[in-house]
């Protein structure tokens, strides 16, 4: 349930603030990715963008967009770290 509720929370922050067009839902790991399935603390996966995809790929490489994401995907979990 902390997983999911960080991921949830990781993917708001990310969609308002920086991929105002991402309609992507969070899909559920299962047990097919053996480190989440294995943590022992609530533990979430987060796919940036993908290299195939040309605007993702602009994206990526440019510094001041990594940076930001890197502070949107964060934001949520220091909050979930400082709830616990």
């Amino acid at each position: 349930d902390d997983s999911r509720q960080i991921a949830l929370e990781i993917q708001s922050s990310v969609k308002s603030l920086l991929q105002l067009d991402n309609s992507r839902e969070p899909k559920e790991a299962g047990s097919s990715i053996y480190i989440l399935k294995n943590a022992q603390t609530p533990a979430v996966l987060v796919e940036c963008g993908f290299l195939s995809n040309h605007a993702d790929l602009v994206n990526l490489t440019d510094p001041s967009y990594r940076a930001a994401l890197a502070c949107f995907i964060s934001a949520p979990i220091f909050e979930y770290t400082v709830r616990k």
